[in-house]
Parts: structure tokens; C-alpha cells; sequence
């Protein structure tokens, strides 16, 4: 029921007479339990965004509350917990599709690493780029793409103090895709540099 705090049961019944021949009848008897939570409205909140991407929660600046982060229509927002946009953003990264939170150059505050499908950018948590970004991926004009969110970790193993950006890229071929398609793996310092690549 709208607008009441309570336990809510939902139904759903799909082929209730069994018309439908299946592979495994016990489809029609198998079950899920979900919650859902309300919660009460706060004061400056919500936000309409257009485009969807997955959030990121983070104290961005290590000093007070945390930071929502969003990437969406061409630019990365970053809102205090009121849903004020945070002195410096937002920012604008043309084709922006993802982004994850983590400290690569080692100064005990957080970077946000942005891609969009063909380039990655990273802004402190000023907004401000960092020296050595954004990079265009490799490829690019080979059909590559970016595919999904970066990782960040020691990969190289003398990272000294930094971390390295992980990123997958998948090569789209027009048409109907092949069975196979070529992937590579492409491993930035926190300098933007090319360390590694794999096939």
C-alpha cells in the first residue's frame, strides 16, 4: 500500500493453468522473497539524473561526512549528504559510463577514475584532473571500447605507495558479433603511463 510502512506482500503468477509446456514444470512453483525499505524523505533530496550508472559513496576529502558520487549526461557529480553539490563539481567528461573511488597516488584521500568508452580520467577531490589525464585507450579507432568499471590494485608489485587502474576493453564489430570476441587488458600507472597489456 502507498504512503504506509508495513510489510508488503506482491504476487506474481505466471502460467497459473500450466498452458505453457516448460522444461522444468517447477518454475511455476518456485518463490523469492524481496524487502523493500521506505525511507522518509530528507531535504534536498532526490535528484533527477538522466542516464544510469552506478553510484559511488566515499569520503572523498577524508575529513568530515562522506560524498555521493554520480556520473551521468557528460559530467561526474559529487553531492554532500544535504544533495548539495560539493565546491568544484560538477565536472564534464564527455561520454562518461562509470567511475570507482580509491586513493592511486597515495595520499590517504580518494581520486575519482572515470571512463566512458574510450577514455579514462582522473579528478582529485577537488574536481581538479591529475597530471597525466585523461588517456585516450589504445585501439580506439579499432573498434575498442572500454567495457564495464576499472579495478584498482598493485599489479606491477612496485607500485611504491601508488595503485594502478585496471581496465577491460572489447573489440565491437559491426553486425552480428562473432562467437569470439577479442578482449584485452590494459594496466595504467597513477600517471596515466601504459604499464601493462594483456590479450
Amino acid at each position: 500500500n502507498c504512503g504506509e510502512i508495513g510489510d508488503c506482500d506482491f504476487i506474481v503468477t505466471a502460467d497459473p493453468d500450466s498452458e505453457i509446456t516448460e522444461s522444468w514444470e517447477l518454475n511455476n512453483q518456485s518463490s523469492i522473497n524481496k524487502k523493500v525499505a521506505l525511507y522518509p524523505h530528507q531535504p534536498g533530496w532526490p535528484k533527477q539524473v538522466i542516464a544510469f550508472t552506478e553510484p559511488a559513496i566515499g569520503n572523498l576529502d577524508n575529513a568530515g561526512s562522506v560524498e555521493i558520487v554520480y556520473a551521468g549526461l557528460d559530467s561526474v557529480y559529487v553531492f554532500n549528504p544535504s544533495g548539495n553539490p560539493v565546491l568544484g563539481w560538477p565536472q564534464y567528461f564527455k561520454g562518461v559510463s562509470g567511475l570507482v573511488l580509491g586513493d592511486i597516488i597515495g595520499d590517504n584521500t580518494l581520486e575519482v577514475i572515470a571512463v566512458s568508452p574510450e577514455s579514462i580520467k582522473v579528478f582529485d577531490y577537488q574536481g581538479d584532473t591529475l597530471p597525466g589525464w585523461p588517456v585516450q585507450i589504445p585501439y580506439y579507432n579499432n573498434y575498442y571500447r572500454i567495457k564495464g568499471l576499472p579495478a584498482l590494485g598493485v599489479i606491477s608489485g612496485i607500485a611504491n605507495g601508488y595503485r594502478e587502474i585496471v581496465v577491460p576493453i572489447v573489440h565491437e564489430f559491426s553486425g552480428t558479433p562473432p562467437p569470439l570476441r577479442n578482449l584485452k587488458v590494459l594496466v595504467y600507472g597513477h600517471n596515466g603511463t601504459l604499464v601493462y597489456e594483456f590479450n
